[in-house]
């Protein structure tokens, strides 16, 4: 392996040796720098990274976290007048729970670490008010760990207690929440806060406690769950079908995709009017009208009925005035009645449409691409349609998109760099990569102009009647005629060579036998140079 570079390191000593001092002082020089940059440069940080480590808090909680932070060496960033701590985004996980272990924050409040600090001469007045500021402050820290709850304020009214029960006045409790952007709370949710501080107050019932949000929005008055932020039962029951619903069809999707790789929403409209119609409806369906009863009556009247007889007229009986003969015919009459009844043809509706009919069903799905097919897209859209009972007559419709997740939270998320920062980093590195390429372009330039400006040496061969022992040797450049020797001796006269030059070990066996002659050839190719 070394023979095989053996020839290109003997170039470059050449080429080495060919150089002035002060260009090889140069080529040294510039190495180092190079040598130096890159060092520098590696072992300059980038920028740290800030994440929010705790946001929202109160002067106290600030103070007292900042402290720890200090006594542990941790760099950190104040924020938003104060309420908003950052430290290095490396350290936000390990920093919680280091705080957690000693009770930080305490979002202001003091539970029953009041009495850690006992005193004398403490009154029974006194040490009521420690009881209830604790209690206080120990259902301020319970509620606050509630989910969608970034912090609680708990006041307690607890009167003294009378000799007499009807003479007794009731204890009250009022919690103030402040929620979590874009959360709120379930009626559960509400009755399990108060029945929460109901049951860790002696003699506080549910319907003397008051719940109230940040806007000043009832959650609990009077004994029940009110309207949550102005929140009607129509759209809490519409809120609540679209959340079962969603939570059905993210069952269905998980067991395809897999769970974290898909998100279902629901939007639903509900017609909320009540609707009662009556109607009356002759003859339905086109049938004629039924005969409800019938009665028919006949009377026939027959016999012989006695009458004048004769011609009628006047000139028949004038004459004569005779009165007219008489006589008997046959006579026979009928009369016939009918009576029919026929029943009204009526058909009586009446329908009650209840509210919160379906009008419109609406369905999204995101697919994670990382790790869904898209081909995959119109199984699972088919698939939510059938689960939803999507109508498309009724202007139904699912949408299926596929497009990446990403697991950053938006809290703990590491701030994007700025523009200058981003600069200085596509810098540090192309100076990494650009600074050694641009030494080796220095000593390559440097050495190729060396070998433009020197022109080729010429070899000479020193004469064999001038060395001892007749033996030729190579040599450098030393002239005909060269300069004296030490010791006012001739230096071998030199000539050009006639044959082939000699080799490495012929050189070597001539030093060995005759260091005389080839040390007045070195010092000539040194009074040369």
């Amino acid at each position: 392996m070394l023979r095989r570079f053996a020839p290109y390191w003997e170039l470059v000593r050449e080429r080495w040796d060919g150089l002035s001092q002060n260009r090889r002082v140069a080529i040294v020089a510039v190495g180092l720098t190079a040598i130096f940059a890159v060092a520098l440069l590696l072992l300059m940080q980038p920028p740290q990274q800030y994440a929010p480590l705790y946001t929202g808090l109160s002067a106290d909680d600030a103070a007292a976290i900042i402290e720890q932070l200090r006594q542990q060496g941790v760099p950190y960033k104040l924020s938003n007048d104060g309420t908003t701590i950052s430290v290095p985004v490396d350290q936000v996980a390990k920093l919680r729970l280091a705080l957690a272990a000693q009770g930080l924050p305490k979002s202001g409040t003091l539970g029953f670490e009041l009495f850690d600090r006992s005193s004398f001469g403490v009154t029974d007045f006194q040490q009521r008010v420690n009881y209830q500021r604790a209690l206080e402050g120990e259902l301020a820290r319970t509620i606050s760990q509630l989910d969608g709850v970034r912090s609680a304020r708990v006041h307690l009214v607890i009167p003294e207690e009378s000799l007499f029960t009807e003479q007794q006045q009731p204890t009250t409790a009022a919690v103030v929440l402040q929620l979590k952007p874009g959360s709120r709370l379930t009626d559960e949710q509400v009755r399990g806060v108060v029945h929460l501080v109901s049951a860790a107050v002696p003699g506080l019932q549910p319907e003397h406690v008051t719940v109230v949000d940040e806007s000043g929005n009832a959650l609990w008055s009077g004994g029940g769950v009110a309207a949550a932020g102005g929140m009607s039962d129509h759209l809490k029951a519409q809120r609540a079908f679209e959340s079962a619903l969603a939570t059905q069809l993210q069952t269905i999707v998980a067991r395809v995709v897999g769970n974290n790789n898909a998100a279902v929403q629901v939007s639903a409209s509900f017609d909320w009017d009540q609707r009662q119609v009556d109607s009356e409806i002759y003859s339905p369906n086109g049938t004629q009208p039924q005969v409800r009863s019938q009665q028919e009556r006949v009377q026939t009247t027959e016999g012989t009925a006695t009458g004048p007889i004769g011609v009628p007229g006047v000139d028949s009986n004038v004459d004569t005035y005779q009165e007219g003969a008489t006589g008997q015919n046959q006579q026979r009459s009928e009369l016939r009645e009918s009576t029919v009844n026929y029943e009204l043809s009526r058909q009586v509706e009446r329908v009650v449409q209840a509210p919160g009919k379906i009008q419109r069903l609406s369905v999204a799905v995101v697919l994670n691409s990382a790790a869904v097919d898209p081909a995959v897209a119109e199984q699972v859209r088919d698939l939510v349609a059938a689960a939803a009972g999507i109508v498309p007559e009724r202007g139904d419709e699912v949408t299926v998109s596929v497009v990446p997740f990403t697991t950053a939270s938006a809290e703990e998320a590491a701030p994007q760099p700025g523009l200058m920062e981003r600069v200085l980093e596509a810098a540090r590195l192309g100076a990494i990569v650009l600074i050694p390429l641009i030494a080796l372009l220095i000593a390559w330039r440097v050495l190729a102009a060396q070998r433009a400006v020197l022109p080729p040496v010429p070899r000479y061969e020193v004469a064999t009647d001038a060395l001892p022992g007749g033996v030729a040797a190579a040599g450098g450049a030393v002239p005909a005629g060269g300069a004296a020797g030490l010791g006012g001796q001739r230096e071998p006269a030199l000539k050009e060579p006639s044959g082939p030059p000699p080799t490495l070990r012929e050189l070597q066996e001539l030093a060995k036998k005759d260091p005389a002659t080839v040390a007045h050839v070195v010092r000539a190719w040194l009074n040369e140079e």
